[in-house]
């Protein structure tokens, strides 16, 4: 599924799956907007899943490094940072900052910075 964005006679637009909805008129279809919120609350739930997983890893990553007192694993600290970008695109989402769906809807993001932790003294 992709959603496109255009300017149409100086009015933004978006087009999804043959969808339109027009943002400069001022008024949303009541349909649109039931779905938005059937949508918004299945994320709402899948942000707790995704916030309980967080803390897994989070604590996972603490007790990798006390006990083995090396850096924190690489790969957790990969999947971390994937998860907390897709946590920001929900939320911009929820909070009606971006229109698009996440992921399932369009491909999970890419890490927003590199996963290697910088080295200081705790």
């Amino acid at each position: 599924m992709s959603t496109e964005y255009g300017v149409r006679g100086g009015e933004v637009r978006e087009e999804t799956m043959g969808d339109e909805v027009d943002f400069d008129s001022g008024e949303i279809d009541r349909v649109d907007t039931v779905v938005r919120i059937f949508y918004t609350l299945l994320f709402i739930l899948g942000l707790g899943v995704l916030r309980g997983g967080i803390y897994v890893l989070v604590a996972f990553q603490l007790g990798y490094t006390l006990i083995t007192q090396a850096p924190p694993n690489e790969r957790i600290g990969e999947v971390s940072n994937r998860l907390v970008a897709y946590y920001y695109r929900v939320l911009r989402y929820l909070t009606h900052n971006d229109a698009i769906k996440p992921f399932p809807f369009t491909d999970f993001p890419e890490p927003v910075e590199p996963s290697r932790p910088q080295i200081q003294d705790y």
